[in-house]
């Protein structure tokens, strides 16, 4: 009976001191501001937890620490890399970072498409794909272009029912 007594109140005093330790993390806000207006969908990696940004550049995360390490990264935006941000205690001054725009151009972009036959043709397992297009003005029928297609024999003679008759 003297055990579990000591065993419930050393279970009691880790779950008080489990529920003190979590209450130092506290909640903090920011924006990314590129000259004047927000950078929208930022990704914001604060020591490698990774946050993105709305659509107005503002972000929140919660953290025990003091310091951090913040980079910031965006489209058509030169990379952020702040170490060792100070984390104020005063929760209501959000962190300001201001991003730089990226002025690389793209001189040519080529783009490959294939048509929706092509595609079959070329997937792993064995598939032949027939263009049916190319038999709108012809004369050729089905049958004609199934034959065409290797390991495909369409018989010309007989139907359902008919008695084929070997010459052997």
């Amino acid at each position: 009976m003297q055990n579990s007594k000591i065993i419930l109140t050393i279970g009691m005093s880790l779950c008080v001191f489990n529920s003190i330790a979590q209450n130092n993390t506290k909640s903090y806000s920011g924006q990314v501001l590129s000259a004047t207006e927000g950078v929208p969908f930022a990704t914001v990696k604060i020591d490698g937890q990774i946050i993105r940004a709305d659509k107005s550049g503002n972000f929140s995360f919660t953290n025990s620490k003091s310091t951090v390490d913040i980079q910031i990264t965006a489209v058509g935006k030169t990379t952020v890399n702040r170490p060792q941000v100070i984390l104020s205690n005063h929760l209501t001054i959000p962190i300001i970072i201001e991003m730089q725009d990226d002025s690389r151009n793209i001189n040519e972009v080529e783009v490959m498409g294939l048509t929706k036959v092509k595609e079959i043709n070329r997937q792993a397992y064995n598939v032949t794909a027939i263009d049916a297009t190319k038999l709108y003005n012809s004369t050729l029928n089905i049958a004609d272009a199934l034959d065409k297609v290797a390991g495909v024999r369409v018989r010309e003679s007989g139907g359902v029912g008919f008695q084929y008759q070997s010459d052997t």
